[in-house]
């Protein structure tokens, strides 16, 4: 399919007159696809086209429901071209790749899949706000793993050596998880934690964060929680040697940790209960400077209730996959409403006015 042509579209109605059906057939190429649903006999369009099959049949003078006869014959007449303007953005190219997705792909949940490099740019423009450093370095964070050859070798090399292989594609692609990423990066946590690790694909992306960030004199630790004990396959070395995952409740878990946490990922239960209940778990132990970020947020609003209610801000960053059917997901982002802190040659600088007292250091 041509994402640029409108496909060729034919409407009308079928079925009984007690139960009519609105009919839309569209076709380009080798592919089909038909949509009916049920309209009321009472419906004006459906009228109007059973006055129209009547012999000697003339709508100039006649009205339907209080509306000229004609004037909804001349609607009508539109609507094939209206359904297929709407229709393109969903065949071209989604229904395509979600065709080519089937045989292309083994995955089954969790999907994996770039995003556009447009999106890259909106979010380092958005996350530059909370991580207290410029778009175009928060930009380069985003892009290093995509350049990563020793870690995606990594990845692979595991895929290779297992057995009975899982229910996931053989080349990593980290989707939104690059946020992640980036503010790991940025932050230079020594203490981050993910909540639900499912195969492992964000437990080993933030270990090579924190991997560069050790190399360059920042050191930190990544702990993972996950209720499965069969999660976390992807952690292999060197990534490993950064952190690990806890077996067991996220919750339970999170209540033994006991020290600052200075970024925490929500991505496990995804029941709206559940998340809030993390965040209460989490909050008395977050540094004064810690960055939360949530998984769920495309689907409820906690992470944004639980920056409201403890002063900090809150962004939602959107995805824009790329040849992928899924329509996407995002990370909301909340942090404190302090002024951040940046990076600079001769250390960390606070982004104070210069007449208000400096601000504490990043952790």
């Amino acid at each position: 399919m041509n994402p640029g042509t409108a496909p060729k579209v034919q409407v009308g109605f079928t079925g009984e007159p007690t139960a009519p059906k609105l009919e839309v057939r569209f076709s380009e190429g080798d592919f089909e696809l038909t949509l009916r649903d049920a309209v009321s006999p009472g419906d004006k369009f459906y009228k109007l086209v059973q006055l129209l099959r009547a012999p000697g049949a003339d709508v100039r003078s006649m009205a339907i429901d209080g509306e000229p006869a004609a004037y909804l014959q001349q609607v009508l007449q539109y609507v094939p071209n209206r359904a297929a303007f709407a229709l393109k953005y969903y065949l071209a190219p989604k229904l395509q790749t979600l065709v080519q997705w089937l045989v292309a792909s083994k995955e089954s949940d969790n999907y994996t899949y770039d995003n556009a490099s447009s999106c890259l740019h909106y979010w380092a423009s958005g996350l530059s706000l909370a991580l207290g450093c410029s778009p175009e370095r928060v930009l380069g964070y985003l892009r290093e793993p995509i350049e990563d050859v020793a870690l995606k070798q990594a990845i692979v090399a595991m895929y290779d050596r297992q057995p009975v292989k899982p229910l996931r594609d053989r080349i990593p692609k980290f989707g939104r998880r690059l946020a992640w990423y980036a503010c790991a990066r940025a932050l230079k946590p020594k203490l981050l934690i993910e909540t639900g690790v499912h195969q492992g694909l964000g437990s080993v992306l933030l270990c090579a964060a924190l991997k560069r960030n050790t190399e360059e004199g920042h050191p930190g630790t990544y702990m993972g929680t996950d209720i499965d004990t069969s999660a976390g396959s992807l952690l292999v070395a060197p990534y490993n040697q950064y952190g690990k995952v806890h077996y067991g409740d996220s919750i339970e878990t999170l209540k033994t940790v006991d020290r600052p946490v200075n970024l925490f990922i929500n991505d496990s239960d995804h029941s709206a209960d559940y998340e809030a209940r993390e965040y209460e778990a989490i909050v008395r132990k977050l540094s004064d400077r810690a960055v939360v970020l949530g998984d769920n947020a495309h689907v409820t609003d906690k992470l944004m209730q639980f920056a409201w209610n403890t002063q900090r801000n809150f962004i939602f960053l959107n995805e824009k996959p790329e040849n992928h059917w899924y329509p996407g997901a995002g990370v909301g982002v909340a942090w404190p409403k302090s002024p951040p802190v940046v990076e600079t040659a001769s250390g960390q600088e606070s982004l104070t006015p210069s007449v208000s007292p400096p601000g504490p250091q990043l952790f």
